[in-house]
């Protein structure tokens, strides 16, 4: 698996991703849901300019941004079996 910084680029497509975020102190991995344009998935919580980003679904909020994510991957394909 390759691992690809925020910094040098991000998905451009939108789906699930496996990424590496900052926590505080802590370094976390998780499977976070990236969107090319936020404003598409709701605009009420992201605001109406158009920008890229990752987001997890909330069910008292509807959803929220995912901040300081460092790192990103495809995530593997499923088991067949």
């Amino acid at each position: 698996m390759d691992w690809i910084k925020t910094n040098d680029r991000l998905p451009k497509k939108n789906g699930q991703y496996l990424v590496v975020y900052k926590y505080f102190d802590y370094r976390s991995i998780g499977v976070v849901r990236f969107s090319t344009n936020l404003n598409k998935v709701d605009k009420y919580i992201f605001g109406t300019e158009k920008r890229p980003g990752w987001y997890e679904p909330d069910d008292e909020v509807g959803y929220f941004e995912r901040t300081g994510i460092t790192h990103w991957a495809e995530l593997p394909e499923l088991p067949t079996d």
